[in-house]
């Protein structure tokens, strides 16, 4: 009895041997059973995913949820571990990004006015009668100040929606993590893409940035057309007032020439009544007192004849011709007069015969004819002449 124990013993004793070498033959060749469970209860010891998202979120703005995340774990060395990973993020409100600095990064005008028909300044320039513009018109400096609020746009940097809310997107990236004692230590998040890439709340950005297309840039440009629409309506009472100045002027000036020519007319119908044949003055010249009579008037005036005499000898007397002439200013009329030498001399002897001063009717010795201006003055006088004294008109044909 006892013999046959030991046999049975001895044999299952070998089929355990048996059974164990078949295992440990089947471990061997397949290896990557061991490395699975291995890898297994590795990440049954890697921290859960929600210390991972914990973490993920205090590296996130504030603005920013993690919607959902898939990890994958890897032990990192003897008591660390390396979990990639892939998180859903969605922005809690718009996002947004300021453009480059490249030349079209400011608002234009078709962006705040698209489709607007607003004229460039310069047609508005042009349009200006081109004496507003002048140096020294009186209208330069509010043209030039109306023209410059009008081009004066309004300054704004370009703002772009990025990310609207709740708009997912998905980042990449990996953490490695290490236990210390009863908790878990996470490093630093390594993303492969840019977290400032999702953009900014429009908070972010100063009152210098304008969202394209938004209800801010519809009231800035609504703003802008009502002040410009402003400044051009000004800019054509500038115009108004200048046409209004200018015809204003001209009527003035026409009045001025027709006013001018009324008197020059007045002027010369009292000239000519002033000359009429039988007219007589008195006057002196230096010291002798004379007569003038106007014998002959023809061709309106242009052809004058007059007779200066000695009024106590009436055989003293001297012929003068000569005419009525424009004045060089225009718009007034006066009477030249010269002696005829053809008609004697003059009844005032010469310095040489007498000693006593000639008359402005002889000139040197040899009796020139000198010319002599008169005009006719408010008192019905003749006067003007520097050697003469005023011509006093004598009434009918009576001498002093």
């Amino acid at each position: 009895m006892t013999k046959l124990r030991h046999f049975v013993q001895r044999k299952t004793g070998m089929r355990k041997l048996e059974s164990l070498f078949v295992i440990v033959l089947i471990a061997a060749a397949w290896p990557g059973c061991r490395a699975k469970d291995d890898g297994r209860k590795d990440a049954d010891r890697a921290p859960p995913d929600s210390v991972v998202q914990e973490r993920l979120q205090t590296q996130l703005p504030a603005f920013i949820a993690i919607r959902s995340l898939e990890t994958n774990k890897a032990k990192d060395g003897s008591d660390k571990f390396l979990i990639k990973f892939k998180a859903v993020l969605a922005p809690k409100e718009y996002l947004y990004t300021a453009a480059p600095f490249s030349g079209s990064e400011w608002v234009s005008l078709e962006d705040l006015l698209p489709g607007a028909q607003l004229k460039p300044v310069g047609v508005l320039r042009q349009e200006l009668p081109r004496e507003m513009t002048a140096y020294n018109s009186p209208y330069a400096a509010e043209v030039a100040r109306l023209l410059g609020e009008c081009e004066r746009m309004p300054r704004y940097r370009k703002l772009k929606i990025a990310h609207q809310s709740g708009q997912e997107v998905s980042l990449y990236g990996k953490v490695s993590a290490e236990t210390l004692v009863d908790k878990w230590q996470l490093g630093d998040i390594v993303w492969e893409g840019s977290i400032e890439g999702l953009g900014k709340p429009r908070g972010s950005f100063g009152p210098e940035y304008l969202v394209v297309g938004s209800p801010e840039a519809g009231d800035v440009g609504k703003q802008y057309l009502d002040a410009r629409t402003k400044l051009e309506a000004q800019l054509s009472a500038l115009v108004a007032k200048y046409k209004a100045d200018v015809a204003a002027k001209q009527q003035a000036e026409e009045r001025a020439k027709q006013l001018a020519k009324e008197r020059a007319e007045a002027n010369f119908r009292k000239l000519l009544a002033a000359t009429a044949p039988g007219t007589k003055y008195s006057g002196t010249a230096g010291i002798l007192p004379f007569v003038l009579e106007f014998t002959k008037q023809e061709m309106n005036g242009m052809v004058l004849e007059a007779k200066i005499r000695n009024p106590k000898d009436s055989t003293e007397t001297r012929l003068l011709t000569g005419s009525m002439v424009e004045d060089s200013g225009g718009g007034t009329y006066s009477i030249t007069l010269k002696l005829d030498p053809s008609s004697g001399k003059t009844y005032v002897p010469s310095t040489s015969e007498v000693g006593r001063p000639r008359t402005i009717f002889e000139k040197g010795y040899s009796y020139e004819p000198y010319v002599m201006r008169f005009s006719l003055g408010e008192d019905q006088n003749l006067g003007g002449e520097a050697y003469v004294s005023v011509l006093k008109r004598l009434p009918g044909s009576e001498a002093p």
